[in-house]
């Protein structure tokens, strides 16, 4: 058979739309399907893609409330990793479409399906099976609102099993549909520059896939405390307390404290007064992806839904730790009641000290408080510890 001089012409082309394709897909994805004529995916992807770049720049620097709980916190983490997959599949899917090797659909419903399980069956026209996932997302989402370090991983497995679910289903298809018919091996024209680089931006999305993995693996175990753990001993200047497991120490100064016990959510401690002030420590996770000045106004926020208003703000060091000052006040029945809050973040923990009474209690009690603010430890912190 005589070979057309055209068909040698036509490669080199190809090749170096391909290549163009590829390389402006790693810049934003989507670009590249702009470039080589698939216009509505590369809508899609570019449009996704910058909306979510967008969402999750605005998070890091500046906050957003919605990302701020348990069930936030995870949704950005999903939301990151989301990002690294499509960074990755944009110069991907253009390689291959320049090839002419695979089926484009099957990979855009794999990849919808991973995002977002039960969308890729959706698309692909599965209904049963979309609507399964879809009731599965909404148990992740309900697991999602408490602290786990492992749900994320639970979380992977199941969209690896939606994805690989969706790409099963369409391969079968399409071996029925092919199985009479003669198979064509599609002409491969290797470019060797794209390859390199295919290589190397999945290397790079496999590395920060699984960074973005291991922040969200924050061990909760340290925020199941029991009365068990707590030691607590009466001394001459007041009450000790102890906890091992955070290698914390605390001295509750004055005389007319009394303990209170029980633990309730995180707070660990709790005194009640003579004169009729409480005081509180306990501890919180630092949800990861939150910044300590956003947790800061999360605790503030958690404050003030009980109708107090920040008063004054003040940086400081306990034991060594950065830490944050928050005094807050509201008025009821013709008198002022005063909150006092220490926040001390360390790592993905914060720990809280919470003085509650009225104004002028408050300030009798002021001097007292410092020096019982001035006293907890936290990982061996530097300093005098309270003695046990």
């Amino acid at each position: 058979m005589t070979e057309h001089p055209a068909s040698h012409n036509a490669a080199p082309a190809a090749s170096k739309t391909t290549i163009r394709a590829a390389l402006v897909s790693a810049l934003l994805p989507g670009l590249g399907h702009l470039m080589s004529g698939h216009r509505r995916l590369g809508a899609v992807l570019g449009g996704g893609f910058a909306l979510g770049a967008a969402i999750a720049f605005f998070h890091l620097f500046s906050g957003l409330a919605i990302f701020e709980s348990a069930l936030g916190s995870f949704a950005f983490g999903a939301l990151l990793r989301g990002l690294t997959l499509l960074w990755a599949f944009g110069s991907l899917d253009v390689y291959l479409r320049g090839l002419g090797l695979g089926d484009a659909s099957r990979r855009a419903n794999t990849v919808a399906n991973f995002l977002l399980p039960g969308a890729g069956y959706l698309l692909a026209r599965s209904w049963v099976r979309g609507g399964s996932s879809v009731l599965v997302m909404i148990v992740v989402v309900y697991v999602g609102r408490l602290p786990n370090r492992y749900l994320d991983l639970i979380f992977i497995g199941f969209q690896l099993i939606a994805a690989f679910g969706v790409y099963h289903q369409q391969a079968m298809a399409q071996l029925e549909r092919e199985r009479d018919q003669p198979r064509l091996v599609p002409h491969v024209d290797h470019l060797p520059v794209v390859q390199i680089q295919l290589l190397v931006q999945l290397m790079a999305a496999a590395v920060l896939f699984g960074w973005i993995v291991l922040l969200r693996m924050n061990d909760v175990s340290l925020l199941r405390i029991s009365d068990d753990d707590v030691v607590v001993r009466r001394r001459v200047g007041g009450i000790a307390v102890k906890l091992d497991s955070h290698q914390l120490s605390f001295m509750a100064t004055g005389s007319g404290w009394k303990h209170q016990r029980g633990v309730d959510g995180g707070a660990f401690f709790r005194a009640r007064h003579q004169l009729g002030a409480s005081l509180v420590l306990g501890v919180q996770p630092v949800l990861p992806f939150v910044r300590s000045e956003r947790y800061l106004l999360a605790v503030q926020r958690q404050l003030e839904g009980s109708g107090y208003h920040l008063e004054r703000q003040q940086s400081l060091q306990v034991g060594g730790l950065s830490a944050t000052q928050l005094r807050l006040s509201r008025e009821t029945s013709g008198m002022t009641l005063d909150r006092w809050a220490i926040v001390v973040p360390r790592g993905d923990l914060a720990y809280v000290l919470i003085l509650s009474c009225g104004r002028e209690i408050c300030q009798r009690l002021l001097p007292a408080f410092e020096k019982s603010r001035d006293s907890l430890r936290i990982g061996g912190g530097a300093g005098p510890r309270a003695g046990l």
